[in-house]
């Protein structure tokens, strides 16, 4: 009884970590093959967002480098802003058409390149989004639904969960940032008043709530991905099982009726032969012989039977 007792907690903790083993196994994702990596940067990276971007660049073009900023000679720190992030886009814009040509030809590299520049480019678009939030606003800008739309492209470029969350992570850390160095640096004292700290942590939210989707989203398409190639695995056998039982049925339907053939010609030869006692023993161990093979020949057909049955999954 004592020992009973003492060994309750111990039963217990167990039964916890097995509940958490078996909670981490349900949220767990494995990383798809290479040919699905490749064909989803395909479709996301080269076929979607790089049209997307090219739109998106000229846009850029024409609002920093055509469009007047006078509040921008009164405002020093602004203005600094503005150069910087000028000189800053038209690096952006030589990795972007340095990555759009790779992805252009992204059957010449290897899938793991492949996910180190999108992973990459991830943060540079971050970066100058960033740059351009707080230019327009900070906190208050229209820009970070951007970001949301950001995290959706990492969850369909990125296939690996663990590299998924880290850029994802990061889009909401650089965002939060820009917002804060907007507040801390380019806010005067009257701005701050009316700046509250509701919408800023809802956003935050809101961001790490996608980062969460993202993931969850990754984890179904992965356990999808795997029942569809269960399920194929499991056709595949089973038509391999009814080939085989079809083909053990005609092999012993074709050899069967030559053995009864002939058994039927030595029981008739053994009734000629039957005073010289050593062709009798011959044709008695023919008769043995064919009776084995027949034998043999049942228990093939028997696996033909079986083979006809079907499959059936187990828990």
């Amino acid at each position: 009884s004592i020992q009973t007792t003492d060994q309750m907690p111990s039963l217990r903790d167990n039964k916890i970590w097995i509940d958490w083993w078996r909670l981490s196994q349900l949220f767990r994702s494995f990383a798809p093959d290479e040919d699905s990596q490749r064909s989803r940067i395909r479709f996301m990276e080269r076929n979607t967002v790089l049209p997307v971007k090219a739109v998106y660049f000229l846009v850029l073009i024409f609002y920093l480098y055509f469009i007047e900023w006078p509040e921008m000679d009164a405002d020093r720190v602004r203005w600094t802003l503005l150069r910087t992030i000028q000189w800053f886009f038209i690096f952006c814009l030589i990795v972007n058409v340095v990555i759009g040509m790779m992805l252009i030809r992204m059957d010449e590299f290897s899938t793991r390149l492949l996910r180190e520049v999108v992973f990459s480019i991830c943060l540079f678009d971050a970066l100058l989004l960033a740059m351009m939030t707080e230019l327009t606003g900070g906190f208050e800008s229209f820009l970070f639904w951007m970001f949301l739309g950001l995290q959706v492209r990492n969850a369909i470029s990125m296939p690996i969960a663990s590299t998924q969350i880290v850029a994802n992570l990061s889009v909401s850390v650089i965002y939060l940032c820009a917002g804060a160095f907007d507040i801390i640096v380019a806010r005067s004292e009257k701005d701050l008043e009316n700046i509250t700290g509701e919408p800023v942590m809802l956003r935050a939210l809101l961001l790490v709530l996608m980062t969460a989707c993202g993931y969850g989203l990754q984890v179904l398409i992965d356990k999808q991905r795997r029942m569809d190639a269960e399920d194929d695995e499991f056709d595949r056998r089973q038509s391999q099982l009814q080939a085989s039982g079809r083909l053990a049925a005609e092999i012993a339907h074709q050899i069967k009726n030559p053995l009864g053939i002939i058994n039927n010609a030595a029981f008739a030869l053994g009734q000629v032969v039957a005073e010289d006692g050593t062709l009798k023993r011959q044709v008695g161990l023919i008769r043995e012989e064919v009776n084995k093979a027949d034998q043999i020949i049942t228990k093939l057909m028997g696996y033909a039977q079986l083979a006809e049955g079907r499959l059936g999954k187990l828990d």
